[in-house]
């Protein structure tokens, strides 16, 4: 008998001799896979019922993860009985090696150094180091072997792998089923709504009722994610020329999103001039019949604005059926041949999405509009080979870093990845504006600078790897952030700056000027998010937890919350210089609001007996009024009791530190006077404690108990 002979009892037939249904000689390789130069492969019978205790079984994922063979490696599984060699029934047989089918699940990367150290599991399997001589074609090993060329070596945690201290890290997490829920990064606003950020709020403000505060902000923001309606239906009527025309008017005079220039004003009017009053042809282009009715449903919003005496309900009814115009036509945007107007139709239902009180899907929007550029190439730069006219080539780049701005904006208020990488950009920034473009190049390029520096700071500091880095490491690259963002300020332009001085005499057009808080709030909420893990203590902790003893991070700590509540007090205090409207878009009347509140309501808990916490107080009486005036702008429709609810608690926090502890004169004091001990790090109840990052981002499952999510969502 060959050597083979053994091994062709698995199966009469090779696999492509099977395919092709001819006859196979049984050989390994067999006549018909050498002459055509296939691989040949025999399977094992699936016939076979025969059982052996000594056959092993598919291995567990647990046991996959922890396997102790390369990936490049195939695991002979080959033993010795009574002298002649045995294959195991569920193996597969490749050249002279006999591959079992857990050898081709990925194994992890070895060559990584783990960071948490070897556990007991992993110490008691062996780690295969491959040889530089090639593998030898027929070796035995049994169970407990290891092959003679491979030196048996502790297993090393891979990065691809859960750290040991994170293996129930799924334990805080929620049930998706029954819940419109979605991911909120660490450092987003929703963290504090968090099981780690409820129990630490109610250790501070010692109160056992702010888990029912954090469970209406947090549904209060949910009903707002979702439709509770399908709204790719038939499509309503469009407005006659006339009302399309003001419609039009009021997008391009006085919508926020206009200075970036998507919709080329002068291209567009003569589509609507085409379009009413063509010899009897109607445009069927469904890029066109989008952009149409996005811009009928943003400026039916924006005319509104202007126009104080307008039913506010009836605007937000006509403007969401014009929005689902443009939404009937979504599949016929992604999946047919379009242009460059369809990328500028949906960045326009984007803007639509963002504005006060409308359906919160312009994640997903955003998210469309970003392949469908990367797809038409918008990310990189033209080639001149192609011939394209100069203000075509300038159309495509401000289009693309109009979306830039907004999927970067985007994923740091959520914290969720970005859809662009830097690092495939060659898309110039433009020095000049096509002719009759309602486009503020100060402005844009203002926001395309200040939206790169955010894109670095989410890649270096947002991501789960960077938070296996050491505190000092952290420290320094928030304060290299830090130095870029104030950079940036100090070169805006004299028309552009941020200080409070130039808010309060702002002058030109209504968008203009709306822009220009939005980029000072904008400003401020980096300043935030980049010093969020520090200023947040449940995120904090685990950062720290190895330097508990450390008294030189205190300092940092407390520097890096100090900046926190300046740029928290610089969002609310320009509050009193821009009143919201209809036409607002959510990122400036909502979330940088929220968002200082919350900051500057932690800091209040954290030191509540410095000398700026009664100022501090103030500041959030300012932030509960604003979201009163947007309860009364919407109808109710946006209403949120969160506001109302901390300044009582940081009210009492206040009045308790007042009666138990002499406060400090200033901040400095209090940072480095031996009597603010009730206040330092090394008392903080979360320093023990092991938090994984998936439960900073989870929110509480008791808050949904008896929650419908479908009875919640927006009504339409």
């Amino acid at each position: 008998m060959s050597q083979y002979g053994e091994l062709a009892t698995l199966s009469k037939a090779c696999s492509h001799c099977r395919k092709k249904k001819v006859k196979c000689d049984g050989s390994m390789p067999c006549g018909n896979c050498q002459d055509r130069n296939k691989q040949c492969i025999y399977l094992p019978r699936s016939r076979r019922k025969r059982k052996d205790q000594n056959i092993r079984s598919l291995p567990s994922p647990e046991s996959r993860a922890n396997s102790a063979t390369s990936t490049r490696q195939f695991r002979f599984v080959e033993e010795r009985e009574n002298g002649r060699h045995r294959e195991d029934s569920s193996s597969i047989i490749v050249g002279n090696a006999i591959m079992s089918p857990v050898d081709m699940f990925p194994k992890p990367d070895a060559r990584r150094p783990s960071t948490t150290g070897p556990s007991p599991e992993t110490t008691t399997v062996p780690e295969p180091v491959p040889s530089t001589t090639s593998s030898p074609t027929n070796v035995v090993l049994s169970h407990n072997e290891a092959a003679p060329e491979y030196i048996p070596q502790p297993h090393v945690q891979s990065v691809l792998t859960p750290r040991m201290s994170d293996v129930d890290r799924e334990e805080a997490t929620i049930d998706l089923k029954n819940i419109n829920w979605q991911h909120h990064g660490p450092g987003s606003w929703l963290s504090i709504c968090s099981e780690p950020g409820i129990r630490w709020v109610s250790v501070k403000a010692k109160s056992s009722g702010f888990g029912d505060v954090a469970r209406d902000l947090t549904a209060d923001w949910t009903k707002h994610l979702s439709f509770s309606q399908c709204p790719i239906q038939k499509a309503g009527p469009e407005p006659d020329f006339d009302e399309a025309w003001q419609y039009a008017t009021a997008y391009f005079e006085h919508c926020h999103d206009s200075v970036f220039g998507v919709v080329y004003r002068p291209q567009f009017e003569n589509h609507l001039r085409r379009h009413y009053h063509g010899s009897g042809t109607q445009d069927d282009d469904a890029a066109l019949y989008a952009m149409r009715n996005a811009v009928y449903a943003v400026g039916c919003r924006a005319g509104a604005a202007m126009n104080a005496a307008e039913d506010v309900m009836e605007v937000r009814r006509k403007s969401l059926q014009y929005f689902f115009n443009a939404l009937s036509v979504y599949t016929n945007l992604i999946f047919m041949p379009t242009g460059l107007s369809a990328v500028q139709a949906l960045i326009v239902m984007t803007s639509y999405a963002e504005l006060l009180g409308s359906p919160a899907v312009e994640y997903m929007l955003c998210a469309t509009a970003a392949r469908l550029a990367q797809s038409k190439g918008l990310h990189r730069q033209p080639s001149k080979a192609w011939n394209l006219p100069d203000d075509e080539v300038l159309h495509r780049n401000w289009t693309f870093w109009a979306l830039y701005c907004s999927d970067k904006y985007l994923a740091m208020r959520c914290g969720r990845p970005s859809i662009f990488d830097d690092t495939d950009i060659s898309c110039e920034i433009p020095t000049s504006v096509p002719v009759g473009s309602t486009l503020d190049i100060s402005i844009c390029t203002a926001y395309i600078r200040h939206a790169q520096v955010c894109s670095q700071m989410m890649k270096q500091l947002f991501s789960p790897q960077s938070l296996d880095q050491s505190a000092d490491t952290l420290f320094r690259e928030v304060e290299m952030f830090d130095n870029k963002l104030t950079e940036w300020r100090l070169r805006l332009p004299d028309h552009l700056r941020l200080d409070a001085d130039a808010l309060l005499h702002l002058t030109g057009p209504h968008r203009i000027k709306a822009n220009i808080i939005r980029l000072h709030r904008a400003y401020h909420g980096s300043v935030i998010a980049l010093h969020a893990n520090f200023h947040y203590p449940w995120i904090s902790s685990g950062i720290l937890k190895a330097d508990v003893n450390n008294d030189s991070l205190r300092d940092p700590v407390m520097r890096n919350s100090t900046r926190v509540a300046e740029a928290a007090r610089q969002i609310l205090a320009s509050l009193k210089y821009w009143v919201p409207d209809i036409g607002s878009p959510q990122p400036v009347a909502f979330y940088y609001p929220m968002l200082a509140i919350i900051n500057l309501f932690i800091y209040i808990l954290k030191y509540p007996s410095l000398a700026t916490a009664t100022s501090d107080l103030s500041f959030l009486d300012i932030g509960s009024g604003h979201f009163g005036h947007i309860h009364q702008l919407t109808s109710a429709q946006v209403s949120f009791r969160f506001p109302r609810e901390a300044v009582a608690l940081a009210d009492k926090a206040i009045k308790r530190a007042s009666a138990h502890v002499q406060a400090p004169t200033t901040e400095t004091t209090q940072a480095n006077s031996p009597a603010d001990t009730s206040n330092a790090i090394a008392e903080d109840p979360f320093l023990g404690m092991d938090i994984s990052p998936e439960a900073w981002s989870a929110l509480s499952a008791d808050f949904f108990d008896g929650f419908s999510a479908a009875g919640d969502m927006i009504m339409l």
